[in-house]
C-alpha cells in the first residue's frame, strides 16, 4: 500500500512501503516522475522547480503531475486557462479530449469540416471531433451521437492514444471486449503509470496530461504478422502481431528509455526536437528526467524517492528499509552514477556529491546514528533496477529579511541567521527568482534551501519562517536538546544554531516567555531574541532597601502591559561600557534613582527578581512626541508594535497603556526611558516609559477606549476586604474581563465609556475621563423618532443623520446592548445570533457589514468617533464604536 498524503510528510515517517528484497532484473521499479520542488517539496511546501521556458501555473501543486503538465504546456498540447491556472481537477469531455488530440498530432482541423453528422458536439468543438473521426482516432456512440459533453473515461482516452501509437488497426484487435483490450495494451504501453483510475472513471485533466506524456514515451508500432487465434464461435480469426517501428536517424535517440532508434510517438511527431535525458539528476542529486523543446530547458524532474523522512533516518532505518542483501552487495561510487553501474551506493549533501567514506557511514544493522541525517532533514532514498542506492539529503537553513519588500526594485535584503552553509554568500533575494518574497517584510524570518552542486552556492528555495512563542515548561541543551512551550515540546533541528543566545545551547528560564523559529516540520532553527524584548523586560524607577537590616532590595516596577508592583531584588547587574558586569550592583539608601531604567528579568520560586540591565535602555528629559509620527527626537524610531506607558505625574497620576504611534496621545516636556526591540539598537523602539504632567499630554486620541459591557459578578477580596467587581469589557477593542475595586456596579453601568483607564499597582482597573466631544472626538445620539438609519455610499458611512468618511484602516466596533423595551427585544429577536445574550459584539468589522446587519431598520443608540486630525479639518475616522439599544423595521 501506498499512502497519499498530499505532499505533506509527518516527521519521521517515510510515507512509503519499505523494500526489503533486493531490486533486480525481473522486479519491475518503474520510477514515477514528479516534479518534485528543487527544495523540499514535502517539507517545506513549495511547489518550486527549476523551470526552463515553461510557466508554471497557480493551482497546480507537488500533488499534480507537474512534469507532465509542463512538458504539455511547452510544445502546446494543453495550456491553462487566462487567470494563470491549470485546472488539474477539472474533468475532462470527450470533446475537450478530441482538441488535446488535435493538438498533439497537429492535425490542420479546418480541412475536415463537414465529414461528420454529429448533432451534439459544441461548434467550437467540431473541427477537432471530426479530424479525430476522419483519421481514425475516435469514434462516436453512433452515426449522429458523439456525446460530447460526457466525460471521457480511461479507455475511451486510452484507446484514442494507442490508435495514434499505430495499435488497434484491425476489427479482430478488439476481442471480445474493447474496454478490457485496451486496458491490457494500454498497461504494456505502460499509459498509465502515476494514474491511479478504473477503466471507466472519469479522467481530470491532471489525469489525462499523465497519460499523453506517458504516450510520448511510448514505442510507436505497426503491424508485423497476424496470429491464428480461436473466435470463441468453434473457428478461427486472424489476430495482428505489432511490433516496435524503428529508424536510423539521429532523432530517435531523443528521448530515452527504449531501445535505440526504436521510434517514439514523442520522437516522431516532433522530429526530435522534444528531448528526455531520463538518466540525470536535480541540483540536490536526486535521481531525475531532464525534459527539453528546441534546445531550451523546459525543467528537470526528479524520480520517485522509495521513502521520504523529515526527521532523523539512523542507520538501522536505512538498513531495515532497502534491506540486508541490497547493503551487503553496495560499493560507495565518489562519481555520479553511469548507465552502466550495478550496486552502487551515491550520496548527496546539499547537491554535493560525498566523495569520502563507506557504506557504514550510512547503513548500520540496528544502528541507532543518524549520520549526516538528523532532524528537519530531508533525507531521500532512491533504489533502481540495478541495485543502485541514492541518498540525498537536503538541509534547511534559516536567514532573515533586513527590509520590507522593495516593489520597485523587486527585492528584499536578507541576512543569514544561525548555522549556515560554508561559502554562502547572500544579501538580497530577487523577485524573479522567487516569487514567495512579494510577502516578505522587514525582520519576517525565512527559510531557505541550498545547493552546491554546480561549484557555487544556490538558494534553491525559499519560504516564510513560523515563529513560536509561549511560556516555557522545559528544556534541554544540546543538538538533540528540545524546548516545551505551552504544552508542545519543539526538538532543535540538526541544523539548528548552535550558540547560548539563539542556539540549543539556550539556557531558558522555566515560565518565563520563549519565541523560538521553527521549520515546516516544527524543528527548531533558531532561539528570538524578540522572545524577550517585551515579555520579560521591566521599567524600574527606584530601589530601594526594603528595612534598616538591609537584607532585602525592593524596587517599583512597571511592566510592559501596564501593571504595576514592587517585587523583591534577589540581584541587579549593571553594565559598564556596554558590557554587563559579572558580579552584582549593591544598592543602598531608599528612592534610589540612579540605576532607574529597564531591565531583563527572571524570577525564582520566592518571588524574588534578577534584573539585567538592558543594553538599549535610555534616559530623556525635555521629549516631545507627537500622535502619527514615527521619529522621536533623541530617543529613537518607533512605529505600529511600539508600546507607550504614559505616566501622569499629576491628578490622578493614572498609568494608560498605548500601542502604537497611531493610538499614542501627542506629548510636550516628557521624561523618556525607552528600549529598542529585542534589546538591540539597530531595531525600532518596543516600549516607551514616559512621565508628564496632565497638560502636558493630548488625551485626544481614544484608541485606549475602555466600554463597559456588563458587570460579570462582585467578591470580596480577603487580603484587605475590600470589593472587586469584575466587568467584561472592551479594551482598545478587545473583549476581555477585568477587576477593579473603584469601578463598582452603582456608580457605573454597562455602555459606558471612557477615553483612558489605568491599572494599579495590584492591578486593578480604574476608569480614565468619560469619552466626550473634542478637538479629535464625538459624541452622537441615534433615534429611532428621528428615523436615524446606517447607509454606507462608496466611503462615505452615514450614521444616523450624521456622514463619517472611512477607510481600509477605520477601525469600526459594533456593540449591541438591547433596550429593556419593545424595541430592544427587537434588536435581540432579529438582529442578535442569541436572542438570550445581554449584549452582542462585531470587533474590526468593516463598514459593508455593519450596513448589511441593519438594512432595512431605524435605529437607537450611540457613536463614539474618533478622528485621525482635528475634526474641523477633515471627516476621515481612525476608529468609532456604534452602539445599538433599540431597531425598528422601516
Amino acid at each position: 500500500m501506498v499512502w497519499n498524503w498530499g505532499g505533506i510528510l509527518p516527521a519521521g515517517f517515510s510515507g512509503l512501503r519499505p523494500v526489503n528484497q533486493k531490486l533486480k532484473g525481473g522486479i519491475p521499479m518503474r520510477n514515477l516522475k514528479r516534479a518534485l520542488s528543487l527544495a523540499l517539496a514535502s517539507v517545506m511546501l513549495l511547489g518550486m522547480m527549476v523551470v526552463g521556458t515553461g510557466a508554471s501555473y497557480a493551482d497546480v501543486t507537488s500533488e499534480d503531475n507537474k512534469e507532465a503538465i509542463e512538458v504539455l504546456q511547452t510544445i502546446g498540447v494543453m495550456v491553462g486557462d487566462n487567470n494563470g491556472n491549470f485546472n488539474p481537477d477539472a474533468m475532462v469531455t470527450r470533446e475537450q479530449m478530441a482538441v488535446i488530440m488535435c493538438n498533439l498530432l497537429d492535425y490542420t482541423v479546418s480541412t475536415y469540416k463537414g465529414t461528420t453528422k454529429f448533432t451534439d458536439v459544441s461548434e467550437w468543438a467540431l473541427p477537432y471531433v471530426e479530424a479525430c473521426y476522419t483519421n481514425g482516432i475516435i469514434a462516436g456512440y453512433s452515426e449522429t451521437q458523439f456525446g460530447g459533453n460526457d466525460s471521457v473515461t480511461t479507455s475511451q482516452a486510452a484507446l484514442m492514444i494507442l490508435k495514434a501509437l499505430g495499435y488497434f488497426q484491425e476489427a479482430g484487435d478488439f476481442g471480445s471486449d474493447w474496454v478490457v483490450s485496451t486496458i491490457r495494451v494500454g498497461a504494456q504501453a505502460a499509459l498509465f503509470d502515476g494514474v491511479d483510475n478504473g477503466a471507466t472513471e472519469a479522467l481530470t485533466r491532471n489525469d489525462v496530461a499523465q497519460i499523453v506524456l506517458n504516450a510520448l514515451k511510448a514505442e510507436c508500432v505497426m503491424i508485423g504478422s497476424h496470429d491464428l487465434v480461436a473466435d470463441g464461435k468453434g473457428g478461427f480469426t486472424t489476430k495482428a502481431v505489432y511490433v516496435p517501428r524503428t529508424g536510423t536517424s539521429s532523432k530517435y535517440n531523443a528521448i530515452v528509455g527504449t531501445p535505440a532508434k526504436t521510434i517514439n510517438l514523442g520522437e516522431e511527431l516532433y522530429n526530435g526536437t522534444l528531448t528526455q535525458n531520463a538518466n540525470t539528476t536535480d541540483a540536490f542529486g536526486r535521481p531525475a528526467t531532464k525534459w527539453s523543446y528546441k534546445s531550451t530547458t523546459i525543467g528537470t524532474f526528479a524520480d520517485q524517492p522509495i521513502a521520504t523522512y523529515t526527521a532523523k533516518a539512523s542507520k538501522g532505518t536505512l538498513y531495515d528499509l532497502v534491506g540486508s542483501s541490497v547493503v551487503s552487495d553496495l560499493a560507495m561510487k565518489k562519481t555520479p552514477l553511469s548507465s552502466g553501474d550495478q550496486d552502487k551506493l551515491v550520496v548527496y549533501v546539499d547537491g554535493v556529491q560525498v566523495t569520502t567514506g563507506n557504506k557504514n557511514n550510512y547503513f548500520g544493522r540496528n544502528s541507532s546514528d543518524g549520520g549526516v541525517s538528523g532532524n528537519g532533514v530531508l533525507t531521500e532514498v532512491y533504489l533502481d533496477n540495478n541495485g543502485n542506492v541514492t541518498l540525498v539529503y537536503v538541509n534547511t537553513y534559516l536567514m532573515q529579511a533586513t527590509n520590507n519588500y522593495s516593489e520597485s526594485k523587486g527585492t528584499i535584503n536578507v541576512s543569514l541567521k544561525g548555522t549556515k552553509p560554508s561559502g554562502l554568500s547572500v544579501n538580497a533575494l530577487d523577485i524573479d527568482d522567487f516569487d514567495a518574497i512579494a510577502d516578505f517584510k522587514a525582520d519576517d524570518y525565512i527559510l531557505y534551501t541550498a545547493s552546491q552542486k554546480s561549484g557555487s552556492w544556490e538558494i534553491q528555495s525559499v519560504a516564510k519562517a513560523e515563529v513560536v512563542t509561549g511560556t516555557v515548561e522545559a528544556f534541554s541543551t544540546g543538538n538533540y536538546g528540545y524546548v516545551k512551550i505551552d504544552g508542545t515540546q519543539y526538538d532543535y533541528a540538526l541544523k539548528a544554531a548552535s550558540d547560548s543566545s539563539n542556539g540549543y545551547a539556550t539556557e531558558y528560564v522555566v515560565t518565563d516567555t520563549a519565541s523560538v523559529v521553527v521549520d515546516a516540520n516544527g524543528y527548531v532553527l533558531y532561539v528570538d531574541n524578540a522572545s524577550i524584548s517585551v515579555g520579560n523586560y521591566v521599567f524600574i524607577k527606584n530601589f530601594a532597601e526594603a528595612s534598616s537590616l538591609a537584607t532585602k532590595i525592593i524596587a517599583d516596577a512597571t511592566f510592559t502591559d501596564g501593571t504595576k508592583a514592587e517585587i523583591t531584588i534577589k540581584e541587579v547587574y549593571h553594565r559598564s561600557g556596554g558590557t554587563l558586569n559579572s558580579t552584582p550592583t549593591t544598592i543602598t539608601g531608599n528612592n534610589n534613582t540612579k540605576w532607574g531604567g529597564w531591565y531583563a528579568y527572571t524570577k525564582n520560586s520566592k518571588d524574588e527578581y534578577t534584573l539585567k540591565q538592558a543594553v538599549t535602555t535610555s534616559y530623556n528629559t525635555g521629549v516631545a512626541i507627537s500622535n502619527g509620527k514615527a521619529t522621536i527626537s533623541s530617543v529613537g524610531t518607533a512605529n505600529a508594535d511600539t508600546i507607550f506607558l504614559v505616566k501622569k505625574t499629576d491628578g490622578d497620576k493614572a498609568l494608560s497603556v498605548y500601542t502604537g504611534i497611531t493610538n499614542v496621545p501627542s506629548i510636550t516636556n516628557g521624561t523618556v526611558w525607552a528600549i529598542n526591540a529585542k534589546d538591540d539598537s539597530s531595531k525600532k523602539l518596543s516600549v516607551v516609559y514616559v512621565e508628564a504632567t496632565k497638560n502636558n499630554i493630548d488625551n485626544a486620541i481614544t484608541e485606549n477606549v475602555l466600554f463597559l459591557l456588563k458587570h460579570d459578578s462582585t467578591y470580596v477580596d480577603t487580603a484587605d476586604n475590600e470589593k472587586v467587581y469584575v466587568w467584561n469589557a472592551l479594551l482598545n477593542g478587545e473583549e476581555v474581563q477585568i477587576k477593579s475595586k473603584t469601578i463598582d456596579n452603582v456608580s457605573y453601568s454597562a455602555g459606558q465609556v471612557f477615553e483612558d483607564y489605568s491599572i494599579d499597582s495590584e492591578g486593578y482597573y480604574e476608569a480614565g475621563n468619560p469619552f466626550a466631544n473634542g478637538n479629535k472626538t464625538a459624541v452622537d445620539t441615534l433615534k429611532i423618532a428621528n428615523n436615524h438609519v446606517i447607509a454606507l455610499s462608496g466611503n462615505t458611512l452615514t450614521i444616523g443623520g450624521k456622514d463619517y468618511i472611512v477607510d481600509d484602516d477605520t477601525i469600526i466596533n459594533l456593540v449591541m446592548l438591547p433596550a429593556a423595551n419593545a424595541n430592544g427585544n427587537k434588536l435581540k429577536n432579529e438582529i442578535m445570533t442569541d436572542d438570550n445574550a445581554k449584549y452582542e459584539t462585531g470587533l474590526g468589522i468593516d463598514a459593508g457589514d455593519l450596513e448589511g446587519r441593519f438594512d432595512g431598520y431605524k435605529v437607537t443608540g450611540k457613536v463614539y468617533a474618533s478622528y485621525v486630525d482635528d475634526k474641523s479639518d477633515t471627516d476621515l475616522l481612525a476608529s468609532v464604536y456604534v452602539v445599538i439599544t433599540a431597531v425598528q423595521a422601516i
